[in-house]
């Protein structure tokens, strides 16, 4: 949420006939971001321009023509308010003729700038003739080491270029291109303000915050004051850190800091929503990888799991703001009225999987995971009202205290009395939601909810939840009512009693979540759940190619935020197989190694987040 959400949501509330209004609409202060930068608006403008100054165009294509990106403007944002409003990057940019211009149907014909093969948002460097050089995509890690890599071969030789005793200089493109420049020495006592800034974004990319504050503190310049409020943010402590950047927006409302830093104490800046990384990046032994990448997700290795593990786990710490929350998710779909519901189902997913892995840091987990709960059990974080996400909001809570209870977790006051009530009461709440005809609903009744939901019910009963038997019985005649003959499950709810139809490369991703809800409540046996994987893995490209949109997208109508959530559903699934289920799990694990991001976090559509992304394949990868 940005500054002024929490009084519109409020307001929302207490007003159901608006409750359906969508998106909160960056200020005009904020809109200005990238704005100091010389764009041409015309591809013939820049090249013309690119030829009588002899230097390369680079093309920033904010989309493409019948792009299915619902949110545009949102990632829109993050690189006018990222990579153009770095000065050591639009530094690197200056060398460049820039252009800012949604490609014709006839550019985008001639260089492929199509949906599924340019996918939002991404740049195209090209030579004066037009030729391209270079194009970049599907861009979800906003680093600067990434970004000055894709423009590193095509900077003349001046842009490398050190005046003597300009350290600051020096310390950047140490910083920018490591593997190229050392970083120099710097005498105690010849600290200018610059290179001040300079040593504190070493600490940032040492994972050092407190340090950058210490290197940050007495400087006046703008550029400190937005820095103390990235520090403070990577320190978790975010309410500071709107604060310093909501002052520099004020004070300086006429500068590119002032802008930079209204994007991000609005919500709309990729360093508050998880997208914009200061720390170093885990280079591979290759010092060339980033050079050789067309967007941010790079394939590891089963050896490197113990490192995106650690990367993913340190990231949801820093992610989590005072009050306990995850609130980085923008997902909307349903109204302003459900985005508390989303933050407390967001909140739940990224505290059980901190928990999961609460051996990296017991301490700073048990910390985490008391401040978690006390968030996501507090009824003022939930609004009933609300028709689509509020499900949510109790299915991924039923998940993390079923998990806590299995475990003996005892921390904070959260005895398992406390945790056992909490759970009874989550699961009864959950019980006076199911629609008539038995299924369960998010923004409409659909198979893969109620399933979901009696997956929920499962673990909630193996903690010692009595379940009724009969409102199961129903939601599992619904969910049967939807599976069609050849095992695929419809996408709404078919009528109890009818004829199911459906496809399977259309219903590949929820099979599998479908049939373990059916098989743990004895309604469905190993061998088909078996050929649910089976159909989940021959189709798994499709819902592959849509995981960075936020819409649904393709033939198959996939909606990036499936990705995640079908692969949890699969876990399920591999669970119940055991060792039958060996063959399904190594390709599992083959797709997840195939999508971390270069940071060793993980996404899917952007308005999700990277919370929700980097907890679920925690969860997937465990």
């Amino acid at each position: 949420m940005n500054a002024l959400q929490p009084l519109l949501v409020v307001a929302l509330l207490a007003s159901p006939s608006v409750a359906q209004v969508h998106h909160v609409r960056p200020s005009a202060v904020a809109r200005r971001v990238a704005s100091q930068l010389p764009w041409k608006t015309s591809l013939p403008a820049a090249l013309a321009a690119a030829k009588e100054m002899g230097q390369n165009v680079f093309w920033y294509v904010p989309t493409v023509p019948r792009s299915p990106m619902d949110r545009k403007p949102i990632i829109d944002l993050y690189m006018r308010a990222g990579f153009f409003s770095d000065p050591d990057l639009t530094a690197l940019l200056a060398h460049f003729v820039l252009v800012d211009a949604i490609p014709t149907r006839k550019q985008a014909r001639r260089y492929g700038l199509v949906p599924f093969r340019f996918i939002e948002p991404g740049f195209v460097i090209l030579d004066a003739s037009g030729k391209e050089l270079h194009n970049a995509h599907a861009i979800s890690t906003f680093h600067p080491c990434w970004f000055a890599a894709q423009l590193e071969p095509y900077l003349p030789a001046s842009a490398f270029s050190i005046t003597e005793g300009d350290t600051a200089a020096a310390l950047r493109l140490a910083r920018l291109f490591p593997h190229r420049f050392e970083k120099p020495d710097v005498p105690k006592g010849a600290e200018s303000a610059k290179v001040r800034i300079q040593l504190a974004l070493d600490a940032l990319s040492a994972a050092r915050p407190k340090l950058a504050l210490e290197r940050l503190a007495g400087l006046d310049e703008q550029r400190a004051a937005f820095l103390r409020g990235a520090a403070n943010w990577v320190l978790g402590q975010h309410t500071r850190a709107r604060q310093v950047w909501r002052e520099l927006a004020d004070a300086a409302s006429d500068s590119p800091w002032g802008w930079r830093a209204a994007a991000e104490a609005e919500g709309f800046g990729p360093i508050a929503r998880g997208f914009f990384r200061f720390r170093a990046l885990p280079e591979p032994a290759d010092e060339g990888w980033l050079r050789g990448l067309t967007g941010t997700t790079y394939p590891r290795t089963k050896a490197d799991i113990p490192m995106l593990c650690r990367r993913s786990f340190e990231f949801l710490l820093g992610m989590q703001g005072e009050h306990g929350g995850f609130e980085d998710s923008n997902y909307d779909f349903g109204g302003l009225d459900s985005v508390p519901n989303v933050n407390v189902a967001v909140t739940a997913i990224c505290v059980r999987a901190l928990f999961r892995y609460r051996s990296l840091d017991p301490v700073a987990a048990d910390r985490a995971i008391a401040r978690g709960l006390g968030y996501v059990l507090d009824p003022k974080r939930v609004n009933p009202q609300d028709k689509d996400e509020w499900i949510w909001a109790r299915i991924y809570p039923i998940h993390l205290i079923a998990d806590l209870l299995a475990a003996g977790w005892n921390e904070k006051g959260y005895t398992s009395q406390r945790l056992q009530s909490a759970l009874a009461s989550l699961v009864k709440s959950t019980f006076e939601r199911q629609d008539g005809d038995g299924s369960f609903r998010h923004e409409y009744a659909n198979p893969f909810t109620t399933a979901a939901v009696l997956i929920a019910f499962k673990a909630a009963e193996q903690q010692g939840v009595q379940l009724d038997d009969v409102p199961i019985s129903r939601a599992l005649a619904s969910l049967l009512a939807c599976r069609s003959e050849n095992g695929a499950f419809s996408y709404s709810q078919m009528r109890v009693g009818g004829k199911p139809r459906g496809s399977q490369v259309g219903a590949a991703g929820r099979m599998p979540l479908c049939e373990s809800a059916l098989l743990l409540f004895g309604r469905s046996d190993k061998r088909r759940l078996a050929q649910a994987f089976d159909v989940a893995f021959r189709y798994r490209a499709e819902l592959e190619k849509t995981r960075k949109y936020d819409d649904h997208a393709g033939a198959y109508r996939y909606g990036g935020f499936f990705f995640w959530y079908d692969m949890l559903g699969r876990r399920v699934g591999l669970e119940l197989l055991g060792e039958a289920g060996k063959a399904f799990r190594r390709r599992q694990l083959a797709i997840i190694l195939q999508v971390p991001e270069i940071d060793g976090c993980f996404v899917d559509s952007h308005e999700l987040g990277r919370s929700y992304g980097t907890a679920m394949a925690l969860l997937c990868l465990e």
